[in-house]
């Protein structure tokens, strides 16, 4: 996130462009979270949330931080037998593919909004803090 009070105007090759960069209020606003999901990283409470739940939330409360976090359960001895003998199990994504399934929705949905994206690696998870639009 770049801050900077100012506006800037940039040449490029199809024209002039405007670009806001973010202030320290934003920053601000956003570590002011209003409520917190925990999400785990099953295929099934990942999809259902970026494509579903964010949306409505986003139009009840003004700052939203999700956390998606690395379930331990594949990596048990019950899920990796159960896995071995083709009975139905659990899916999960990694957390990898966590994160590009919710940069595609930054990029396609939430691009003009606030938005705070963190991965922490050593506890395996996605920190995403969203504000509301103003309207």
């Amino acid at each position: 996130m770049m801050l900077n009070d100012q506006r800037k105007v940039t040449f490029t090759s199809r024209g002039i462009v405007n670009i806001t960069y973010y202030k320290k209020t934003d920053l601000e606003r956003l570590n002011q979270v209003t409520t917190l999901y925990v999400i785990p990283n099953k295929k099934a409470s990942v999809d259902m949330w970026l494509y579903l739940h964010i949306d409505e939330v986003i139009k009840q409360y003004k700052v939203v931080k999700f956390e998606f976090v690395s379930d331990r359960a594949p990596t048990t001895l019950k899920y990796k037998v159960k896995k071995k003998l083709s009975k139905p199990v659990q899916q999960y994504y990694t957390m990898k593919e966590v994160n590009d399934l919710l940069l595609r929705q930054i990029i396609f949905k939430w691009h003009d909004f606030n938005y705070k994206l963190e991965v922490v690696p050593e506890c395996e998870k996605i920190v995403f803090v969203l504000e509301s639009k103003a309207e």
